[in-house]
């Protein structure tokens, strides 16, 4: 949270020194990073002693890259829409706060997917056919 502050407060001084397409540059490159950190963290998720790190600095590339490329987005909406400057920068920040909204709303989505299975079985988890099996004949009577 902290660095996509930063990043939206630095974004402007930083493409006045780079440009902004270096700095926009640099905000895909940290939103990379952080998507490969993540990967990363999942692979080792056993060890939390490794995986934890790994998620807190990876949130610090996330804020950073939101930061910055967000920064230099509403430059490039005014730019290239410039009969329309105030319009274009209004409907880039709604779409960009609807995408975070719904990426929030499909994760519980799928949290609550992960209750019931398609034919109303309990599951538990979402650990894939082989632990459905195993949830369900541990829930049976018999």
């Amino acid at each position: 949270m902290l660095l996509a502050v930063a990043g939206s407060l630095l974004g402007p001084r930083l493409a006045q020194r780079i440009t902004t397409k270096r700095v926009y540059l640099v905000g895909l490159a940290a939103s990379l990073t952080a998507m490969a950190l993540l990967l990363v963290s999942a692979l080792v998720k056993a060890d939390q002693a490794i995986a934890y790190p790994l998620l807190l600095i990876d949130t610090a590339f996330v804020g950073a890259g939101f930061g910055l490329t967000v920064s230099v987005l509403n430059v490039y909406a005014a730019v290239f829409h410039p009969a329309g400057v105030d319009s274009a920068v209004l409907v880039l920040n709604a779409l960009l706060g609807l995408g975070t909204v719904l990426a929030g709303i499909r994760g519980d989505l799928r949290r609550a997917g992960t209750l019931v299975g398609p034919a109303g079985t309990f599951r538990g988890t979402s650990r894939g056919p082989a632990h459905r099996e195993h949830a369900v004949a541990a829930a049976s009577p018999n």
